[in-house]
């Protein structure tokens, strides 16, 4: 959208994303439980693969592609209909 800016994204010292806000952000609006689970854990998953190879570090770009692709690749590997529905976000 021409003429809007996006909105920051917070990092910690290590140039990271905040994780609780982020798993808020994902999660605030979710009311089933099992989903809500879902996608907590998809975001703890990530966020130590993350921290743990050093990816995009002082990056906030970089990080936000890798978290990202993470989340898909993550929800790929866990979800049986991923097939079914995972083509309309991700290609």
């Amino acid at each position: 959208m021409e003429g809007t800016t996006p909105a920051a994204m917070e990092v910690d010292g290590n140039g990271m994303p905040d994780r609780r806000k982020v798993s808020y952000m994902l999660t605030k609006d979710l009311r089933d439980r099992e989903l809500r689970n879902f996608y907590t854990d998809t975001v703890q998953q990530c966020f130590r693969y993350l921290e743990s190879n050093g990816r995009g570090r002082h990056h906030k770009c970089a990080v936000a592609r890798e978290l990202v692709k993470c989340m898909s690749e993550y929800a790929k590997a866990q979800c049986e209909d991923w097939e079914e529905h995972g083509n309309m976000l991700f290609n």
